[in-house]
């Protein structure tokens, strides 16, 4: 974690503390930042939200569709009448 002062529009509130906030992710080098804020606290929570779902894109792998079935645990817990279901699904749990 890195904190820095930020600069851009905001007058004269805007440079008195290093309230930005720069976080990277070592392993892959991501890195995400948040200066919008006057709190410390408040931009951390926010480039910490933003590395997590930048992390989330960098290792998101392609899904073919066709040949995809949901996880056991997932069908369990999905309604009866859910369109992920089959009817031959359903019958596999009711034993």
């Amino acid at each position: 974690m890195d904190t820095y002062k930020s600069s851009g529009p905001g007058g004269q509130h805007r440079n008195k503390r290093e309230s930005a906030v720069r976080l990277k992710h070592v392993p892959t080098g991501v890195i995400a930042q948040a200066a919008e804020d006057r709190s410390q606290h408040k931009n951390r929570a926010s480039a910490l939200s933003r590395l997590r779902t930048l992390l989330g894109l960098k290792v998101r792998s392609s899904v073919n569709l066709d040949a995809y079935s949901p996880p056991p645990q997932l069908l369990q817990i999905l309604p009866p009448k859910s369109t992920i279901r089959s009817s031959e699904v359903s019958n596999i749990f009711l034993i």
